[in-house]
């Protein structure tokens, strides 16, 4: 029985970590917790903690993340309690403050996925020649 609970574990770390990686948090966190209620072995229970530790900071749960990370600290994995640190150290630094001439805006994309323009697809126009 732990080989099932540990394969579904790591089917819904996997789909989590894809969530994470396309900017689903939300849905990142959800696969996560489901991971974990399926009671994996310790080194998967930490890694399903740590992404989900990540995944709550980046859908602005950061207190959540932060009492996550509090737990991770006495996990049984040392790995795991070591990363767990300098995830923390990382979540509660200061924000910095940048001048707005300093970023990039980037167009949110989450939109065209399920368009039905895809405008990286369009074929360009030829120009046209030039009447003497």
């Amino acid at each position: 029985m732990p080989d099932a609970a540990n394969q579904l574990a790591r089917a819904a770390y996997q789909l989590g970590q894809q969530a994470f990686e396309r900017g689903r948090y939300a849905d990142a966190v959800n696969a996560f917790e489901q991971g974990l209620a399926e009671k994996p072995s310790i080194s998967l229970d930490g890694e399903l903690k740590l992404w989900l530790v990540n995944a709550l900071a980046a859908s602005d749960r950061r207190q959540e993340a932060i009492e996550l990370c509090g737990q991770l600290a006495r996990h049984p994995d040392l790995d795991v309690r070591k990363q767990s640190k300098q995830v923390l150290y990382i979540i509660q630094a200061p924000k910095l403050e940048a001048k707005e001439e300093w970023l990039t805006k980037i167009p949110d994309l989450a939109t065209l996925e399920n368009s039905e323009e895809k405008p990286w697809q369009k074929i360009p126009t030829k120009p046209r020649p030039l009447k003497p």
